[in-house]
This record gives C-alpha cells, structure tokens and sequence, in this order.
C-alpha cells in the first residue's frame, strides 16, 4: 500500500477505487467494480479483523449497485486512514480458489513470538531452506497436487501471524500451496536460490512454506534430475517439520496427489493447548538458581583482527572417523552431540585466555519433543528451542569428568526444554544473563529412520530422492555451529557468522574438527583438558574476559 493510501494493482477481474473522505460527511469509501459475494467480503472482514484489530471496524454500510459495482463505507468521523485497506484490498482482488479463511486466533508460543520480534528487526533471520534432488520422471501437476495435499492436512503449514504489537497466530481452513515447477534450462539452480534468498519468507501470509523445483522435461525416461528447493520460516516451522512434511509429500506424490484421512491429530491446537496448561516453577527454579563464584569468560569465540563481514564454512568428517566418534562416545556413556559440547566449551574456554578454572556459556538446541503428548514425534510446527549451556572448564580435570558434567546438565535441561530462551533469560540471575550467549551450537537430530517402503515404492516407478540437507538459516547468534549426518553417515560440520569482527568461521570449524577427529585416538581415563588443549594450534587472538 502507498502513502496515499492507494490499493495495490488488482488482479484481473476487479478493480478497486478508494476514497478517504472527500464526500459531503467525510466517510471513507471503498468502490469494488467487478464481482462481489456475500461469503468472500464477509471472509476478508473477518480476516482483517484477526491481522489488526485495534485498526478494525466494520463499513457502515455496503451498497449493492449491480452485479459489478458495490460500495463499502466506514461510518462518518472513522479514521480511514487508519484503516488496513491494503489488507482488505489483497483479500477482495484474490482470485477465489486462492482466498484464505482464518477459522480462529490462537496465541502462540513464546519462542514464536521471540523469534518473530527478531525476524522483524533483522529481515532475513530465521528462514531455513531444504534442497534435494529428485531423480526420474515428474509429472508438474502431480506434484503441485501432492503438495497442496500436505497443505490441507497439516494445519501448522495454513498458520501465520496477525499485524500489530501483540501477533496471534491465525489458523486458515484452507490454504492454497505455494508451490512453482520451472523446466530445466530457464533458471540457473544458483541464481534461483538467491532470488529465493532476497525473496525472503513473509511469517505474516500463509502458507508457512514455499516450494520450487527446476526440473526436466515432462516425459517419461528423462535423465535429467529435478532439484527441489523448500523454504520455511523457523517461527512456524523447525527443520524435524520440514523433514516430516517431504515426507508426507513424497507419499502424497506416490498416491496420485492426495493424503488418506483428514488433518492430523495432534495438531498444532493441542500441542498450545498442552503448553499453556504446564508450570513454569520447576524451570524457573533450575534457571533461577544462584550462579557459580568461578570467573566468567566472554562467550564470544575464536576471534580474529582481521575477517570477512560474513561466513560460512562447511567441513564433512569420513565415514570412518565419524563411526569411530561414535563408539567413543558410547564408551564414556554419552553422545556424539554431548561430545561436539565439550570440544566447544574447550574451545570457548581456549579463546578467553583463561589460565585456571573458568565457566563457558553458549546455546543448544532442543527439539521441544521431549514432551509428555503423544504424537509429539509427528507433528509439524516450530517446536524447537535454544537453551543456554553453563560449564566449568578446569585445565586439572578429565575429558571423562567434563563429559559426565555436560551430560548431566543437559539432562536437566531437557526435562524442561518448551520453555522459551527468553523466558529463561528472565528467570536467570544477573551473573548468568551478563553478556549473552555469542555461539550456538545445533545438533541436528532430524535423521529419521529410513521408511524403506517409501523407499521401495519410489523406486518401483524408477524415482530417486537424495536427503533433504539445509543451506543453513541465519540465527540471532554471531557465531552458529551446525552438525548433521549426510546421506553417506558422515558427521556434516557447518559454521557460520553474523557481520562481526569478533568471529572466525572457518577458524572454529576446523579447531572443532581436528578436536573431534583426536579424541578417539588419545583420550584415555586420565587425560586431562590441559592435554586436549595441546593438540590445538596457538588461537589467532584470544577473547576478553568479562
């Protein structure tokens, strides 16, 4: 919408003329030429009444003058321009099959509305993209009717955010997918997904995904593959979702385009429902709890005078020294993900230049899964949280105890992980909030177990699928260390960081490898942190301490 309050270019068929009040009582008009219907002004009211409801109020009075020509007025003394008339306008010039009905406002969760708040002050954040490739024959309609299918039977994708200070999360009956299938050689895979990246991802219009495939010809026994690109904003959608919903897409294609059975339960509604329903003590208590007297060091890792103003390393461990991680893991009783935390807090800890005992402080990741609600494991919506890290770090004491140690608190955290970072930040004393966490670290645990018969049934009409894999969504965090499992069962290490030039990418992607690649080979029972910190190369520059 323009300063002039001028609605945006309607689309074919109808054509909008508004008036802010030149009339002789001064009441704002709004003149619809083309075809209007009872049903769609009532949805598009009902629909702005949910996106801005302190600007809303309903015409006074709509004038019917043919079937082609219909006025809508705002009562006298009305502040019209006020009124969301871009909101109303996008809604009346919509083509039917594309409107979108709002069946309620819900409140969403704190972390959405977390997320939200910093996706709209720093546009871009937040949004995660998947791309895979699709080997075999592909029929565009098909494909575009196997996504509208996920669309209409999972509720989460038909979710968006109202306008204002205070955004509810609307939830649409019907919502018609996003989905675009160009042919290969009109776009270039790269230049398609930087257009997609300057695109960005609107949490405010549904859907809550977006989907693009550059593909080959449409006959039967063509060898040229079909990349697919599948976008998401974090505050609707976390990356177990997405993966769940390629899923769901890939049975809905085998099955002709459509899903058996109607929206799935759990939804969305009951997993909101069940999280307003918990007590916040037992959290508040664990974060509340006084802080440590051992010294603090600045969370901002691996520093460099000199760097680029962004960056994004990526680094794939082979098969074979990812297997052996593994069973060294296990050996101590804990994790490949409580494993990359200690080398992290080694490494935060190296870079502060601290000489004895210290605390390390970053963020991990949480599914939000590890709920009491059953279904939980299958439902699409933005479950997953970040909690902050706290860890002493002595250079006297075992890679054993600090294992143990990261074990047993990460334990105590996930008992609690549906709480949000800033509530949590809220509850903590100021010892532990002063700075913030500068690094996260994301394990991300979205390797589901193979479905071998939706493995077999795509190859029984000669499709293969590579995974999923993300290209990374820039977080809150200067500093963000991502690891996955690829196809092959290779540990994927991926860093990246925000423009700051306190922050070396590549630099703490390549300490945390070499780091993981050792341990299986020289750390024993007794080996201490002051032995771990040997096998690094001298930090370019060390940290401040706080």
């Amino acid at each position: 919408m323009t300063a002039d309050h001028t609605p945006p270019p309607p689309r074919a068929g109808t054509t909008l003329v508004l008036d802010l009040g030149s009339g002789p009582q001064g009441e704002p008009r709004l003149d619809v030429l083309g075809p209007l219907d009872d049903h769609q002004l009532e949805a598009a009211l009902d629909e702005v009444a949910l996106h801005q409801p302190e600007a809303f109020t309903r015409p006074h009075r709509i004038d019917h003058h043919d079937d082609t020509h219909h006025t809508l007025r705002l009562a006298p003394g009305t502040a019209g321009a006020t009124f969301p008339w871009s909101i109303l306008a996008d809604l009346l010039t919509r083509p039917p099959g594309a409107r979108a009905r709002a069946r309620r406002a819900v409140q969403p969760t704190a972390h959405q509305r977390e997320l939200l708040a910093d996706a709209e002050s720093h546009p871009g954040r937040h949004i995660e993209r998947l791309t895979w490739t699709w080997h075999g024959h592909l029929e565009p309609d098909r494909f575009r009717s196997a996504w509208q299918a996920v669309v209409d039977k999972e509720l989460a994708t038909r979710a968006a955010f109202s306008n204002g200070p205070q955004p509810t999360l609307l939830l649409h009956d019907h919502v018609n997918a996003d989905v675009r299938w160009l042919p290969a050689g009109t776009a270039d895979w790269a230049d398609l997904i930087e257009d997609d990246i300057q695109r960005g991802m609107d949490p405010h219009l549904p859907p809550a995904l977006r989907v693009t495939a550059l593909g080959g010809p449409d006959h039967p026994g063509t060898t040229t593959p079909t990349h697919i690109l599948l976008t998401y904003h974090h505050a609707l959608l976390d990356d177990w979702s997405a993966h769940l919903l390629v899923r769901d897409f890939h049975r809905a294609y085998l099955a002709g385009g459509t899903l058996p059975g109607g929206e799935r339960r759990p939804d969305l509604q009951d997993h909101l429902s069940w999280l307003h329903r918990q007590d916040t003590t037992p959290p508040r208590d664990l974060w509340s709890r006084p802080t440590p007297r051992t010294p603090c060091v600045s969370p901002v890792p691996l520093s460099t005078a000199e760097g680029p103003a962004t960056g994004h390393s990526q680094i794939r461990i082979s098969t074979d020294h990812t297997e052996k991680l593994f069973v060294w893991a296990a050996r101590w009783g804990t994790t490949e993900s409580c494993v990359l935390q200690a080398v992290w807090a080694v490494l935060l800890y190296r870079a502060s230049g601290a000489q004895g005992p210290a605390r390390v402080r970053f963020a991990v990741t949480a599914s939000g899964r590890g709920i009491p609600l059953e279904g939980i494991e299958r439902l699409p919506a933005a479950l997953r949280t970040t909690l902050p890290l706290h860890v002493e770090v002595d250079p006297r004491s075992t890679v054993a105890t600090l294992l143990t140690e990261i074990r047993d608190r990460t334990l105590d955290m996930t008992a609690h992980e549906w709480v949000s970072p800033g509530q949590i930040h809220a509850w903590s004393p100021p010892a532990a909030t002063t700075p913030l966490e500068g690094s996260l670290l994301a394990f991300e645990n979205t390797t589901h177990p193979p479905d071998t018969g939706l493995t077999t049934a795509l190859h029984a009409e000669g499709i293969h699928v590579s995974r999923p894999e993300p290209l990374g969504a820039h977080t809150a965090y200067p500093l963000t260390l991502t690891a996955r499992h690829d196809e092959e069962k290779r540990l994927v290490l991926t860093a990246s960081h925000t423009p700051t030039p306190h922050t070396d990418a590549s630099q703490a992607l390549n300490h945390s490898t070499h780091l993981l690649t050792e341990l299986p080979y020289h750390a024993a029972d007794t080996t201490t942190i002051a032995d771990l910190l040997h096998h690094l190369p001298t930090p370019t520059q060390a940290t401040t301490r706080t």
